[in-house]
């Protein structure tokens, strides 16, 4: 099975989960959607403290921020939610995790590293280790890197891909390096990202004010933290669609050396 992007699929992996139940992911290698835990290659270990333990920290911001919003709007579903978030945090030590990933397809393997939440003594029997992968090695594809995208803008989207796990505002910030890169090889190269678009708006108006949007999320990853994991796939999914324009212009330099020999036997 190729890669199609999904949204559900990364959303899936965007806070702590068992690593029995992680879910299946894209190959870089081969493209193909096989890529599995190896239970035998895991191993986790505790670490003393949550200090640049990010993704642990992230939890506990949101499940307190969020209970506190719940308890305001008195919505029972919302406050029992994040507060068994936040009881989570009682119930875990903060860890970290290693481990390969092998695709069953290609059979390469890809490391994987990142954070983990484990059961301590106000833990009960059926709590299990849980886990936040921060880093893929190499990048996994969100959305797949087909050959006809330049190179210099698959660097740059490999590294948001890779950021999208661990540092969403550097995952933005490089997506907008990706953009800035994708009107470069237009060669629409003004002095600042803005001029650029509109300067390629003549000729690719559509792709341009799609741009446009996604600038948006690059100034605010940029500037600011108010950029989430949803956000960012909203702007994957986009700017794939945008990346089409380096397919249309292969397909049309093919057509453009073929079209010569059908003119050349029926117009004579």
């Amino acid at each position: 099975m190729s890669i199609l992007f999904s949204k559900y699929l990364w959303e899936s992996v965007k806070t702590f989960i068992s690593p029995d139940n992680y879910p299946v992911l894209p190959c870089p290698y081969c493209n193909s959607l096989k890529l599995k835990l190896q239970p035998d290659t895991f191993e986790c270990r505790g670490v003393p403290s949550n200090f640049g333990n990010f993704s642990v920290n992230r939890h506990k911001s949101v499940a307190t921020s969020g209970l506190k919003t719940a308890l305001k709007g008195d919505s029972f579903f919302d406050i029992l939610c994040y507060g068994v978030m936040a009881y989570d945090g009682i119930k875990y030590n903060p860890g970290k995790f290693i481990t390969f990933f092998q695709c069953e397809n290609c059979f390469h393997t890809v490391s994987a590293t990142g954070s983990a939440l484990i059961p301590n003594s106000l833990s009960n029997e059926k709590s299990f280790i849980q886990i936040k992968a921060e880093y893929f090695s190499p990048p996994l594809p969100i959305f797949p890197i087909e050959n006809f995208i330049p190179r210099s803008i698959a660097e740059e989207l490999l590294y948001a891909f890779n950021y999208f796990h661990s540092d969403l505002p550097a995952s933005g910030g490089k997506l907008r390096r990706a953009m800035e890169k994708m009107c470069t090889e237009l060669e629409f190269c003004e002095n600042t990202l803005h001029k650029s678009i509109q300067a390629m708006a003549v000729k690719y108006p559509e792709e341009a004010a799609w741009l446009t949007a996604l600038k948006l999320v690059g100034n605010e990853a940029t500037h600011s933290d108010g950029v989430d994991e949803t956000d960012l796939l909203h702007s994957f999914e986009i700017f794939e669609a945008a990346l089409h324009i380096f397919k249309r212009r292969k397909l049309s330099e093919a057509i453009a050396k073929t079209i010569p020999k059908i003119e050349q036997k029926f117009l004579k």
